[in-house]
This record gives C-alpha cells, sequence and structure tokens, in this order.
C-alpha cells in the first residue's frame, strides 16, 4: 500500500452509522433506521508456520462517532482499528512496521518522563503474549522515530494457549493518545481444527474503543475527552444470530481512560440480562467455565463469551457505566432470527495444559507487596510528603496535576524496581490504596488470580486484573522461559503514562527473542 493511499484518508472498518444519543438504561431503545451490520476488521493470516506482515503508521482523515467532519489521526493500514493477525501456537509472526508520520519538532528525552510527551514515536506491545521481551520481540523500550521503520520477530512457543490478545502502542508518554487514535489491533491464536467450539463465521472479534481523532491531546488534561465507544470501528452495529445458534465473542478492552471500564449485560427487549458463558479470560481458557449475565472488563482486559439465544427477537449489548465519567451506551444491537437451529453449548469444565498447572505454596520462593497510589491524598502513610507541588484538578483546560506511583515512586526508565529468577514463581500482592479501580497489567508472564475457597485449579489466569478501591488482590506467576526487562503498570493508559508503571528484570540463562522454546 502505498503513502498516497494511506495519507489520503483513512476508514473506520465498515463505515459509520448516524450518531444516536448515548442511552442511559431506561432510554434504550433500537435505532429507527436500521443500523449497519456487524463487520470484522481486515484479517491476516499465517502461511506455512509464518505470518508476515506491515503496519504502516500515518496520519490520515477518520470518520468519528460523534463528529459531523472528518478529523486527523494516526492509524494502520488505513483501517481503525487495525487488522486482526490469526496464527497458531509454534509460528512464528514478523510484523514490520513503518513509520510515517512527520517529526513536527518531536522531543523525546528523560527529561520529559512521566509527562505526555512522543506523540509521533511509536512501537507495538503483544498484549498478553508468552514471548521474549528482548528486541526485536516484545520490548517496550524500542522507539521507532518518524520517518523510520522496525522489523519485529515473535516465535511462539508450541505450548502457547489458544485466545485472544491484542497489539497497540507503548511509547511511555504517548501510549494512551495513540491508542485513543484508534492504533490497536486483535491478535488471535487458533485452537487446533479439532478444538474449535463454533465455525469460523460465527467466531467474532468485538473491539471496544474510544475514539478521538483532533483533541486527543485533552487525554492528559483535567477534562478528558469523552467519546462514544465503537466496536471495530463501527458505532452501534446489529449482529445477526439464528435461534438456536452459538456464537463466541471475543471482546477486546482497548481503552485509555477511567471510563473505559464496562460491565458487559445481554439485554432482551424488556431489559432482562441474557445469560451468556465465559469460556476464557484474558486469552487464557477457563477449568470451570462460568455461567454469568453480567461481567465487567477493564482496561486491557479480554473475555470470551458463548451467546445462544433460544428466542428470536430484539436484544442489546450494552456497556454499563462502571466508573468515572461514562454514561451507559448500547455496544451493538442483536437479532435473534431465521429458522431455528439445535446447538448446544459445551461442558461447564475441562482440562487444561501442564503448562496452565496450579502454582503450589512449595514452588513459591519470594513475596511481594506493590502498592498503586496517587497524590494528594490517595497514599497511605507519609508517601504524598514527598510530592508537595501534586494537586487535584482545578480547571477542565489544566493539565493534570496528580502525581501517579507505585510504591511511592513514579515510573524511572533506569530503575530496575524488581528482579525476579527465571524459572521461580512468586506470589504478591497488590494493593490499590486509590478511591477508584485501576487494572493491574504485567507482561509477558500471565498470572494465577489466587481466591479464597477456591481450589487452585479453578483460579483463573489473566494478564490484567482490576483492583479494588482500597483493597487488594494476590496473584501467583510462574517467570518461564524469557529472560529480559518489562514493565508492570496501571492499563488506565493515562495513568501509566503519568508514572504508574514499574520495570522488572527476569535474570538467567533462557531463550533470546525468534527462537524456539
Amino acid at each position: 500500500m502505498s503513502n498516497q493511499k494511506l495519507t489520503r484518508r483513512c476508514f473506520l472498518t465498515g463505515g459509520v452509522t448516524a450518531i444516536a444519543a448515548l442511552l442511559a438504561p431506561r432510554e434504550i431503545a433500537f435505532p429507527q433506521a436500521a443500523s449497519e451490520a456487524f463487520k470484522q476488521p481486515p484479517l491476516e493470516t499465517s502461511k506455512d508456520g509464518v505470518l508476515q506482515t506491515h503496519l504502516h503508521l500515518a496520519y490520515a482523515d477518520v470518520s468519528i462517532p460523534g463528529r459531523k467532519r472528518l478529523e486527523r489521526t494516526r492509524c494502520y493500514n488505513g483501517s481503525v482499528p487495525g487488522p486482526t493477525l490469526r496464527l497458531r501456537a509454534g509460528e512464528e509472526l514478523r510484523l514490520k512496521v513503518s513509520n510515517e508520520l512527520p517529526a513536527d519538532g518531536e522531543h523525546c528525552g528523560k527529561e520529559q518522563m512521566n509527562q505526555p510527551h512522543c506523540f509521533n514515536t511509536t512501537n507495538i506491545h503483544t498484549h498478553g503474549l508468552h514471548v521474549s521481551p528482548q528486541a526485536p520481540s516484545d520490548h517496550t523500550f524500542v522507539r521507532i522515530a518518524p520517518q523510520s521503520q522496525y522489523e519485529y520477530c515473535f516465535k511462539l512457543p508450541e505450548k502457547h494457549p489458544a485466545g485472544t490478545f491484542w497489539y497497540h502502542p507503548h511509547v511511555h508518554g504517548s501510549t494512551g493518545l495513540q491508542t485513543m487514535n484508534g492504533m490497536s489491533g486483535a491478535l488471535i491464536i487458533e485452537e487446533p481444527e479439532n478444538e474449535k467450539l463454533v465455525p469460523e463465521a460465527s467466531d467474532l472479534v468485538w473491539l471496544v474503543q474510544e475514539l478521538i481523532g483532533t483533541g486527543a491531546e485533552k487525554l492528559y488534561s483535567c477534562d478528558h475527552p469523552h467519546a462514544p465507544y465503537t466496536v471495530n470501528g463501527q458505532f452501534q452495529p446489529t449482529v445477526t444470530l439464528r435461534p438456536g445458534e452459538v456464537q463466541r465473542w471475543r471482546f477486546i478492552n482497548a481503552t485509555a481512560t477511567p471510563g473505559g471500564y464496562m460491565d458487559l449485560q445481554l439485554l432482551d427487549s424488556r431489559n432482562r440480562r441474557q445469560p451468556f458463558m465465559v469460556i476464557a479470560m484474558d486469552g487464557y481458557p477457563l477449568r470451570r467455565r462460568l455461567q454469568r449475565t453480567s461481567y465487567v472488563l477493564p482496561p486491557g482486559g479480554r473475555v470470551d463469551f458463548l451467546v445462544r439465544l433460544g428466542q428470536p427477537g430484539k436484544y442489546t449489548m450494552l456497556k454499563r457505566r462502571f466508573q468515572g465519567q461514562s454514561r451507559d451506551q448500547v455496544l451493538a444491537f442483536v437479532e435473534s432470527t431465521g429458522r431455528p437451529v439445535n446447538t448446544t453449548l459445551p461442558a461447564t469444565t475441562r482440562s487444561l495444559p501442564p503448562f496452565l498447572k496450579p502454582i503450589t505454596d512449595d514452588e513459591i520462593v519470594k513475596r511481594r507487596v506493590v502498592r498503586f497510589q496517587i497524590c494528594p491524598d490517595q497514599a497511605r502513610g507519609g508517601v504524598c510528603k514527598n510530592f508537595p507541588a501534586a494537586k487535584l484538578c482545578q480547571r477542565g483546560d489544566d493539565p493534570v496535576g496528580n502525581v501517579f506511583l507505585i510504591d511511592g515512586k513514579p515510573y524511572d526508565l533506569d530503575r530496575v524496581d524488581h528482579t525476579v529468577k527465571l524459572g521461580t514463581a512468586e506470589e504478591w500482592e497488590i494493593v490499590n490504596e486509590t478511591g477508584a479501580e485501576h487494572p493491574f497489567h504485567i507482561h509477558i508472564n500471565h498470572f494465577q488470580v489466587m481466591q479464597p475457597g477456591v481450589a487452585p485449579e479453578y483460579w483463573p489466569w489473566r494478564d490484567t486484573v482490576s483492583l479494588p478501591t482500597e483493597r487488594s488482590v494476590k496473584i501467583r506467576s510462574r517467570f518461564l522461559d524469557y529472560p529480559g526487562r518489562f514493565v508492570l503498570h496501571c492499563h488506565i493508559l493515562l495513568h501509566s503514562d503519568l508514572g504508574m508503571m514499574q520495570n522488572v528484570e527476569v535474570v538467567g540463562d533462557g531463550p533470546g527473542p525468534c527462537t524456539v522454546v
């Protein structure tokens, strides 16, 4: 694809319908005119064990929901979101990124640490993949400057679980802005053919974004921009399935603000919740599948539902407000229509691969406590005395004056906060000392979320978990296969850009990037 084609106009996949009001619960209704059919992002798949692809990043004119004009933004390959990448365990992803953005007086020095900066410099993070953190794999410290390119190589282990993952930029200081511009895409590790739960046509990606082009810099101001939420670049499309048909819905929360938390509910025409089966969280399968009528998905998280509507009719997939200043919004309309089919949901329990055996007490070699804090006023002890300039928002156009901390310190690129020995397991308590929930995310290795009163074999494996207000979550993780440095952070990307992040270094002898494990 030529530069000329990319910079002329970027389109939202499938186009955009006329914008309706963001509907409160009592106002939920079906559109007067038919909405667009639910569409999938462009798809790229592996061939002969390799998925080789090229992402072009360029400014483009985008039609964004809620705006009456085209807006200038950054996007991949002429579509928002970027292409869905599908490959299998044991295969290789070769990804070339060409940054065709202008320099525009770009400043990316350390003196701007924990401030918004570096808006046109980029990189790629493969969120949730168990791959090497060393360059040229999932190395978040890579910087792809404007008018340059970089070639990544990600080699998936043969044991890698199949599931729903995603990719997005991760340059400190601009991660939130670039993601809000629409720079993200689904990354699906496919099951073997004999393990697939639904046909390909019934396996749907739901990549949820808040899209803003012009003015996205206001993300870092006291008056965060509030945009309609889109699914695969569409505003309130219509999903169609037959009565009795089972579909797999892969939700990816690709938002960047506190309002991106979403309580997902499927409602019938009388606003009654409908059940769905939760089969995977953050890409990894559940030992015991869960029947739910509501599921809270934090920013950065993923969840896979199996949906079966026995009765014909009209339904809505709703994002309920969870916290922040967002409102309830219909994400998509759902129509159950046509000749009924007789399909059944799978069993509620399943076996997991040996790679996902529970982490036992005798494996634990170290315990740590990690504390999420915000100054002023949302940190225990005397932490905020060290940041006398921290202040609450006064005016909407002021830059955010809070200080975002982990363990009493803002992020430092050169500091190693946690050193871990390769091949060991640890137990961490993640404490939230603030007045709102935050999603904790760590790169490279998933963790088990400990649940008192639940057998360890049923503890879910996650890479992103929400921290309850002024409470804590305990996790256990094996640091397997790959040495190197990576990060943990709050996945409200606004917060991580402003300092709520730490470095982790795994030390020991292990394979490097692009190496079979």
